[in-house]
């Protein structure tokens, strides 16, 4: 993830939290609005698990962008959950009643936006060729 959202130019400071002692997210990035240049911090929360996020791990998230929030008051902090599988619609609801903005993203949303900033793949144009039919048809 550290890879992917470094190389996006909406975001800077990604930063890498510690494996222990986390503070209960992997890291974080801040966007810049290119209008007011208002800064947003990112809380990145990654869970690689088969089954879709839960309520208590959007509870948890919602915990951590609090403590956050407390630590550094004149930042605005919001979260976002990247997952394999989608979030439930229980967690979803939960993140909505929060005072917090949570975003979700699962797999297939991420690899959306890597395919959008043209971060690990490369396009190739591809020429093919087909009949002339109008020769052929002259050729009795």
């Amino acid at each position: 993830l550290y890879e992917i959202f470094s190389r996006i130019d909406d975001y800077d400071h990604a930063n890498i939290q510690p494996q222990s002692h986390d503070g209960g997210y992997e890291m974080f990035v801040r966007s810049t609005d290119e209008i007011t240049g208002h800064h947003d911090w990112i809380l990145i929360q990654a869970k690689h698990q088969k089954k879709s996020v839960s309520i208590s791990q959007v509870r948890e998230l919602i915990g951590t962008l609090d403590v956050e929030n407390y630590k550094f008051p004149e930042r605005q902090i919001r979260g976002l959950m990247i997952s394999i599988i989608p979030a439930s619609e229980y967690a979803i609801n939960a993140a909505k009643k929060s005072s917090f903005s949570i975003t979700f993203m699962d797999l297939d949303m991420l690899v959306r936006l890597m395919i959008s900033k043209g971060i690990g793949y490369h396009k190739k144009t591809i020429k093919h060729s087909e009949i002339d039919s109008t020769y052929w048809d002259n050729w009795g």
